[in-house]
């Protein structure tokens, strides 16, 4: 499988890890869609590789609003901290 740099990204982002083990995940990676009106940019739980998206009225109305929040979370991510 061939990974664009934004695959990259978003695997590193998600996980901790910029390449798929050879024996893969464990626990397996996850994608929760979280609805909340509160909450824009993506969160990383890379324990247990889960990525939570917030879908609310700003991310789901408007694919570049979505997009901005994910850059910001992607570009952030390595601070392991809350923004």
């Amino acid at each position: 499988v061939t990974m664009t740099n934004r695959d990259v990204h978003i695997l590193a982002f998600a996980t901790g890890s910029s390449k798929v083990p050879a024996i893969g995940f464990h626990p397996s990676p996850k994608l929760t869609f979280v609805h909340d009106e509160h909450k824009h940019l993506p969160v990383a739980h890379t324990c247990v590789n889960e990525l939570q998206l917030f879908v609310n009225a700003a991310t789901a109305a408007d694919d570049d609003e979505f997009n901005y929040y994910l850059l910001v979370a992607l570009m952030n991510g390595s601070v392991f901290s809350t923004i």
